[in-house]
């Protein structure tokens, strides 16, 4: 591409299923903050994606970058919340673009 000076910067999901999940306790909030701490992710991320394969049988509260619609009814029905949280705020500021 003619004049393109920047990159364009792919994501790499962290996929997690709801089957593990089964490790939190009822109303334990889940992030990824909290995944790492249990050691179900290996690195904090900011590409989150939590998706529906397995069971909920807990009320939790979660919270990920993207999260599949059937993982969404799942908790749902388990009596838990979903929130949507946004990326983390690019640690490398951006050249201007040259007029």
């Amino acid at each position: 591409i003619h004049n393109f000076d920047g990159q364009v910067r792919r994501r790499d999901w962290v996929l997690v299923n709801l089957g593990s999940l089964q490790g939190f306790e009822a109303g334990a909030e889940v992030s990824p903050s909290s995944l790492l701490e249990k050691g179900v992710i290996k690195d904090a991320t900011d590409s989150l994606r939590i998706l529906g394969n397995g069971e909920l049988k807990v009320a939790l509260k979660v919270s990920a970058h993207h999260v599949s619609e059937g993982a969404k009814n799942k908790i749902e029905q388990a009596g838990g919340s979903v929130t949507i949280i946004g990326p983390a705020e690019p640690t490398r500021k951006r050249r201007p673009l040259k007029k």
